[in-house]
């Protein structure tokens, strides 16, 4: 249900930012305020706590964030204020994000592997990654040192192996048939 809700909010978001043309600068600004938000506990639980009053909330927001961010990032700040919504924020940033890479053709994935990819291997792997499937394609690395050697890349629903150990296994079943 929160999922629905949140997803309703960050296309309405997405709708406001991009008749502005300004979805790249709001999509920065909710993933700082997204960590902002975190780190500011405080602050969190003000702009949540049902006992003060939403015009305070309100004020608070503009006090801080006027000429600091887009009026279209500020208002929606009030807008979750007003209905009550502010603990859907994270969950709004993250469907914002999903939106934004949809539109721009961007897809996540993870790439497992042995040890740390360094930031050019990485990059290659995405590149490789991308052309396979026809789009842009962010990896995130995950260390997993059962792997021994290779990668494993999740993307688009999809696996793709190529790590020492699967190979090992294969190699083992041949053995194993004759």
């Amino acid at each position: 249900m929160e999922r629905a809700i949140a997803d309703i909010y960050a296309r309405g978001m997405y709708a406001a930012a991009r008749d502005a043309g300004k979805t790249d600068e709001v999509r920065e600004e909710l993933l700082g305020l997204r960590d902002i938000l975190r780190a500011e506990k405080l602050f969190r639980r003000f702009l949540q706590d049902p006992a003060i009053s939403r015009d305070e909330k309100k004020e608070k927001i503009h006090t801080i964030f006027d000429g600091k961010v887009t009026d279209e990032t500020r208002n929606f700040l009030c807008l979750l204020v007003d209905k009550g919504r502010m603990a859907l924020f994270p969950k709004i940033t993250e469907q914002y994000i999903a939106i934004d890479d949809a539109e721009h053709e961007v897809a996540e994935g993870v790439i497992q592997s042995a040890v740390p990819l360094t930031p050019d291997q990485l990059s290659r792997f995405e590149e490789q990654v991308g052309a396979f499937y026809g789009k842009k394609i962010v990896l995130r690395n995950r260390v997993e040192p059962k792997l021994i050697g290779g990668v494993k890349i999740y993307a688009e629903d999809r696996l793709i192996d190529a790590s020492l150990a699967s190979r090992l296994e294969e190699l083992n079943e041949r053995i194993q048939r004759g």
